[in-house]
């Protein structure tokens, strides 16, 4: 069987405990921690919940990671998975249903460019939204993407970029913090 696309830390989709969880929709998963420290996905502040978003205020907890990767149409973590979520057909698909988009909860940063030489860093964010294709930062748009061009362009500065990463905010020091204070941990995943 193929492995489970699902991140998680808290969602309602998984039973068991953190080192042991059964996937409620795929008998045959099991779940690999992949954090390097003990205690590291108990803390809400370095783990960003991904929220997918339906009509008639219909919702469902995608998974939660450290860091949500976004190209083109796709969101994903980490390199060779599959995308958790994709643009197709004018809506964002999740295990095949169309949503009208998604939020990214958590203390978080937008990272432009490549993670460990960015182009741009946003300052502190407590969510990121893509409704449709307009992209959001604390509730204020500043970004669209345009499907046929497989590009996000920022709005009124002429900037587009193919992919960003957004980060939480435990993985990127800020000034006064050493780089060695944080680890950068893998999502955990079903496999």
């Amino acid at each position: 069987m193929r492995p489970c696309a699902l991140l998680f830390s808290r969602c309602d989709s998984f039973t068991g405990t953190t080192r042991s969880r059964k996937c409620l929709r795929h008998d045959s998963c099991a779940v690999e921690q992949t954090s390097k420290r003990e205690g590291w996905l108990s803390s809400p502040d370095k783990m960003i919940r991904l929220t997918l978003i339906g009509d008639a205020a219909r919702t469902v907890v995608a998974g939660s990671a450290p860091y949500f990767r976004v190209t083109d149409g796709a969101i994903w973590t980490r390199p060779g998975d599959d995308p958790l979520v994709r643009y197709a057909d004018a809506t964002w698909r999740f295990l095949g249903e169309p949503w009208s988009g998604m939020r990214f909860e958590g203390k978080c940063r937008l990272i432009l460019g490549l993670p460990r030489d960015p182009v741009r860093v946003s300052d502190l964010l407590d969510a990121v939204s893509i409704i449709d294709c307009t992209l959001s930062a604390n509730g204020v748009p500043f970004a669209v993407y345009l499907p046929d061009r497989e590009v996000w362009r920022g709005a009124g500065t002429g900037t587009w970029w193919h992919s960003f990463r957004i980060e939480s905010a435990s993985l990127r020091p800020t000034s006064g913090e050493s780089v060695d204070d944080h680890e950068s941990p893998a999502p955990q995943r079903c496999v």
